[in-house]
């Protein structure tokens, strides 16, 4: 809804937003022909693109995807940086025993480094990005930002 309300505030489309009661029913509302657009995230498209019963457009991140290497951003479809994607974090209390959180980052740098892991995730969907500290703390900051500066839209 909001990535909607975003490309309506920054390039004047006049997108409605149907709720449906997942991805999976949505998709159906597409191809169906009930609605005319789908915004949803990379894996839950991956299969039904590979199976060309969609057509992936653009996505909404700073770079293109590995998923998609074909696929451009919406900035480079029409000159606009729109950006609307999924940000996950861990996050522990405040005050953390500095050797905890060096475990936790050196458990999650392994991680992201094992190539199964990463071949897993790819297949899901999902891009690895380990952002750290004061760079995902900017992140939230922004996509915070983003989030009051839609208020207006969502008459809140």
């Amino acid at each position: 809804h909001i990535a909607a309300l975003q490309m309506n505030k920054e390039l004047g489309t006049k997108f409605r937003s149907v709720h449906f009661g997942g991805t999976s029913e949505a998709i159906t509302g597409v191809l169906g022909g009930h609605v005319d657009v789908l915004i949803a995230k990379v894996g839950e498209v991956k299969e039904p693109a590979a199976d060309k019963q969609l057509k992936v457009l653009a996505v909404m991140m700073p770079e293109r995807v590995p998923q998609f290497p074909d696929v451009p951003t919406v900035k480079e479809a029409v000159g606009v940086n729109i950006e609307n994607y999924s940000i996950r974090g861990i996050a522990g209390p405040k005050g953390m025993d500095p050797k905890i959180v060096d475990k936790l980052q050196d458990a999650f740098e392994k991680a992201e480094k094992n190539a199964e892991h990463a071949k897993k995730m790819s297949d899901m969907g999902l891009n690895i990005d380990t952002t750290e500290g004061p760079d995902f703390k900017e992140m939230l900051k922004k996509e915070e930002t983003n989030v009051i500066e839609m208020k207006k839209l969502l008459g809140w």
